[in-house]
């Protein structure tokens, strides 16, 4: 019985008619014929995200934008770990490669892009 669900289900119903006596109790099978898969099939999250490498890195990191904003604006921000903006930029390219200051400090960082509709947020590790 794969993609069937059975529910089964039992009513109480008061009598309030005084010409009546006593309770009804009333129970019922309930199918449901649902598909095999339930959820989204096939469908591959990380086809549309954007791509960060190395998310280790040392002077620069390169991203693969999002291919549905192809030649749109996207401003990239780059954030310390207390919240401190360290760099911010716009493209329309589809792919970057964001050197860093010398002086930035080892550390985790939050790489913030948005696009027009949407927002994404990458960690990354300065070494």
């Amino acid at each position: 019985n794969k993609g069937k669900v059975k529910i089964y289900m039992s009513m109480l119903v008061a009598n309030h008619d005084e010409a009546l006596t006593g309770d009804t109790t009333y129970t019922r099978t309930l199918q449901i014929n649902s598909p095999s898969t339930v959820g989204l099939k096939n469908y591959d999250f990380n086809a549309y995200k954007t791509k960060v490498k190395p998310t280790v890195f040392l002077n620069y990191f390169s991203i693969d934008f999002n291919p549905q904003y192809d030649n749109v604006t996207k401003i990239i921000y780059l954030y310390d770990i207390n919240g401190k903006q360290i760099l911010k930029n716009e493209t329309k390219e589809s792919t970057l490669v964001q050197h860093t200051e010398n002086g930035l400090q080892s550390g985790l960082y939050f790489l913030r892009i948005e696009y027009p509709n949407s927002i994404e947020n990458i960690k990354l590790v300065k070494q």
